[in-house]
């Protein structure tokens, strides 16, 4: 067994670039991602980046390499991208990429109460919205405008749950399917987050 790698998001990685006399190595790069293909790509002696292989979901590659020599991988689904760096081991390691790639964020449940004067805003990027229905009823979903109206997306039944495209400055809000006013709104994040509903909040905004 190889050891497994931990991937460093390129952001956070200072102007990297292979450098010479490291121990040759091999990576193993893993795609058990669903349905995102990865482009694998050596950092060069100069920060450039070489394109060295595509990698379809559920398939693998073995890369020749050397201990010093950073590769990147980018992977991106339709509304975001994901782009981190391995650096090899001797003599030889695994390069998993699955979704702890795409961390998938509980959003913040806020009280209408607590959201006065709500409506969209312009300008946001894009992002997405997983609305996961925990309670024993239905939920309704509305997108809060750009005027404060609310606009129905969509009915989740109990147990289930919806993906909503949408901005970061456009406000959700929810209530039950037999209920006129929300009971809960949730704004999106940069990243694709999931907004929980369940038992909790409707106790919080019966309080």
């Amino acid at each position: 067994m190889f050891p497994t790698l931990s991937p460093q998001p390129s952001a956070a990685v200072e102007n990297p670039r292979s450098v010479y006399g490291g121990a040759s190595s091999t990576l193993n790069f893993i795609n058990r991602l669903d349905a995102e293909s990865a482009k694998i790509y050596w950092i060069d002696f100069s920060g450039n980046r070489v394109l060295r292989a595509t990698i379809a979901p559920g398939n693998a590659i073995r890369l020749e390499t050397y201990v010093g020599h950073p590769w990147e991988v980018v992977v991106s689904r339709k509304d975001e991208t994901r782009t981190v760096i391995y650096y090899p081991t001797f003599p030889e390691a695994n390069a998993i990429l699955d979704k702890a790639l795409f961390p998938i964020l509980t959003l913040p449940a806020i009280r209408p109460s607590d959201a006065p004067n709500l409506l969209s805003t312009q300008g946001g990027t894009s992002t997405a919205i997983e609305f996961e229905n925990r309670l024993n009823v239905a939920v309704k979903v509305f997108w809060v405008n750009f005027f404060g109206k609310r606009a129905l997306f969509a009915t989740v039944p109990p147990g289930r749950s919806c993906r909503q495209l949408t901005f970061v400055g456009h406000p959700w809000a929810v209530s039950t399917e037999t209920e006129k006013e929300p009971f809960v709104v949730f704004f999106p994040a940069p990243h694709e987050g999931t907004a929980v509903i369940d038992d909790s909040l409707l106790h919080e905004g019966n309080s």
